[in-house]
C-alpha cells in the first residue's frame, strides 16, 4: 500500500500530464523549472516551518522519554516526503530514486573519510565505562529509529532541496561550490543554536563535511547513513568534556577537536574543489510551459 501511495505521488509530480495546464501539480513543476534557486529556498523554510509547528504541536506534552524519540522521528520522516518529491521535480526523475540511489557511493565513502574518522576518534570512549548508562539498551532501537529519521530529514532538506538547484546554477567553478557549502553549513550550524556556541561550531564543521560529500558525489545515500551514524554513535559513546578531563581522557578531547575543528573542514574544501560540477538535469523543454 505504501508503495502504491508513493508511486502515485511521484507520477502526479513528474508524470507529463501534470506537467502543464493550471494544475497544482503543474503549477509547482513549471515554478521550480523557471525559478529554481528561489522556489528550492522558499520550499526549504515552508517545510523547515511546518516540521516545527508539528513538532510544537505533538510533541509539547510530557511524554515517555522512548515514546517522544519515536513520535519525534516518524514527524521528521513524514516532513521528509515532501521534501523528497520536491528534490524530484529539481533533478528531473524519482525523488526517491534519486535520494536511495546507490550511485557515486564509492565517491561519496572517499569524501566522507574525514566524517568516518569522527566516528573513530570516539571508539576510545568505550574503555572509559564510567558514564555509560546501565539502562543503554532500552535505548538502542528507538534512538537508532530517531537518527535515520532524522538524517533523511535532515539531508534531504539542507543538502538536498537547498543546495542542489543552487549547485545546478552556481557550481560549476570551485569558488561557487565552496560558497555554497559554507553558506548550507552555516544555515545547517545555526539550526542547532539550542545545543549552544559549541553545538553550532560542531554542527557547522561536521555539515560542511557532509555537504562535501554531496557535493563530491552527487550521492545522498551514503551521507545519510554517514549522518545517522555519527549521530548515534556519539550518543551512547561521547560525554561531555568535562567528564572526559575527569576521567584524565583530554587526550581524547584534543583529537576530536583536531578532526572535526581542523580535519574535517580541510578535506571539506579539497573534496569540494575537486568534484565535478552538478550538470542540468530537467529534461522537459521550456516551451512545454508557454
Amino acid at each position: 500500500m505504501c508503495k502504491k501511495a508513493k508511486k502515485l505521488l511521484c507520477e502526479l509530480l513528474l508524470s507529463d500530464a501534470y506537467g502543464s495546464g493550471d494544475s497544482v501539480f503543474g503549477n509547482i513543476k513549471r515554478r521550480f523549472y523557471f525559478r529554481p534557486i528561489v522556489s528550492s529556498i522558499v520550499a526549504t523554510l515552508i517545510l523547515f516551518i511546518g516540521w516545527y509547528i508539528l513538532s510544537v504541536v505533538f510533541l509539547r506534552s510530557a511524554l515517555d522519554p522512548i515514546v517522544h524519540r519515536y513520535m519525534d522521528g516518524t514527524i521528521r520522516a513524514i516532513a521528509a516526503i515532501p521534501a523528497i518529491l520536491l528534490l524530484g521535480v529539481i533533478v528531473g526523475q524519482s525523488g526517491f530514486a534519486y535520494t536511495f540511489s546507490r550511485s557515486g557511493s564509492k565517491q561519496a565513502a572517499f569524501a566522507s573519510l574525514a566524517m568516518i574518522l569522527c566516528i573513530v576518534v570516539t571508539s576510545p570512549h568505550y574503555f572509559v565505562a564510567d558514564y555509560i548508562s546501565l539502562d543503554i539498551l532500552r535505548w538502542l532501537l528507538p534512538l537508532a529509529y530517531f537518527d535515520i529519521a532524522n538524517a533523511v530529514w535532515e539531508e534531504v532538506l539542507w543538502r538536498g532541496l537547498l543546495m542542489t538547484a543552487i549547485l545546478y546554477y552556481w557550481g560549476d567553478r570551485a569558488i561557487g561550490r565552496l560558497l555554497i557549502m559554507f553558506l548550507s553549513s552555516a544555515v545547517f550550524g545555526l539550526m542547532h543554536f539550542s545545543s549552544g556556541v559549541l553545538g553550532i561550531m560542531i554542527a557547522f564543521c561536521l555539515g560542511l563535511g557532509l555537504s562535501a560529500a554531496y557535493i563530491y558525489s552527487k550521492n545522498l545515500l551514503v551521507v545519510i547513513a554517514i549522518h545517522a551514524l555519527v549521530n548515534y554513535i556519539a550518543r551512547f559513546v561521547t560525554p561531555s568534556y568535562e567528564q572526559l578531563i575527569q576521567y584524565g581522557n583530554f587526550v581524547i578531547v584534543l583529537g576530536q577537536a583536531i578532526v572535526i575543528f581542523a580535519i574535517v573542514p580541510i578535506f571539506a574544501i579539497y573534496c569540494a574543489i575537486k568534484a565535478e560540477p552538478f550538470s542540468w538535469r530537467m529534461k522537459l523543454p521550456r516551451d512545454k510551459y508557454r
